[in-house]
């Protein structure tokens, strides 16, 4: 064996030695077959939204990624999904998960890039160090919205941003309090009025549900019910986590936290047929509660 065969077959040149991770495939390159986006008034009550993606892939099944967003925890805040999946596979997962997920409805593709973006330059200002799965594997399923990190962060929360203002000011100063215990949520009181122009139809949908809806004493005009919801950290206890308010033209919600206050504009929209639409939300503190929420705790 000459020292070049040698070498060939034990040494550097053994090409069957080498071991290269398999390139990813270009998902950004398939078809978008549909896209998802914050549901834009729960949004602008929570800060609090899912943005979602599916692509076709060249042999014709599926892949999707799927985006949690939470300004209060600091912008992205998940990113998980799947590939080769049938419409009938997504279709099922998709009813499985649509109760656990902040609000979303379909939209355009480039406009859930510029919510996934925004939230993930958010988050690293936040100092979180994500794997690079999530940009493997998911960052990727996205349209590119082109600039700098910085640019992302702008064209989310600046001034035309897809934050509204007020509603910055209040998750800056939630993440100012510092990390939360596990399982809590930072106490925030939101008031939100709604307008419906015919609300007969809610109030009849109301008390067709009175486990679900508890109707109470009327306050001025208002006939009002309390949302009961069971306690997802503790099964089997149903307690109040929302106010209603119906009046003959408009409808008023309270909660003691973001991510109910998103919950409550979702119920609201599937209860009227998406007929009810925001007209304007206040943010408050303990002072401005109308409830005690369930598992209030007082954190020094």
């Amino acid at each position: 064996m000459s020292r070049r065969d040698r070498g060939r077959q034990g040494g550097r040149f053994n090409l069957n030695r080498i071991h290269r991770a398999p390139r990813e495939p270009d998902r950004r390159g398939w078809p978008i077959v549909r896209a998802y986006v914050p549901m834009e008034d729960a949004w602008k009550v929570s800060g609090w939204g899912t943005a979602g993606i599916v692509r076709r892939q060249p042999d014709g099944k599926l892949a999707y990624s799927v985006f949690m967003i939470d300004l209060s925890s600091g912008g992205l805040l998940e990113a998980f999904g799947a590939e080769d999946r049938t419409e009938e596979e997504l279709q099922a997962s998709s009813g499985e998960m649509i109760d656990l997920l902040p609000p979303f409805v379909m939209g355009e593709a480039d406009l859930a890039a510029r919510y996934v973006w925004g939230a993930y330059a958010m988050s690293l200002v936040e100092g979180v160090v994500w794997s690079p799965e999530l940009m493997q594997r998911h960052l990727n399923m996205l349209p590119a919205i082109g600039g700098t990190k910085k640019w992302w962060l702008e064209q989310f929360v600046g001034p035309r941003g897809l934050v509204p203002a007020e509603l910055f000011e209040v998750v800056v100063d939630i993440l100012d309090a510092g990390e939360m215990p596990e399982g809590k949520e930072v106490l925030t009181a939101v008031l939100m009025e709604f307008d419906l122009l015919e609300t007969n139809g809610l109030l009849a949908a109301l008390r067709s549900r009175p486990g679900e809806f508890e109707e109470c004493a009327p306050v001025a005009d208002a006939i009002n019910f309390h949302w009961i919801q069971e306690r997802r950290c503790s099964p089997g206890e149903w307690v109040a986590h929302a106010v209603i308010g119906v009046m003959k033209d408009r409808v008023f919600g309270h909660s003691a936290n973001l991510s109910m206050a998103a919950r409550l504009v979702a119920e609201l929209k599937k209860l009227t047929a998406g007929a009810i639409e925001l007209r304007d939300v206040e943010w408050g503190g303990v002072e401005d509660l109308m409830i005690v929420p369930p598992g209030l705790t007082v954190v020094e």
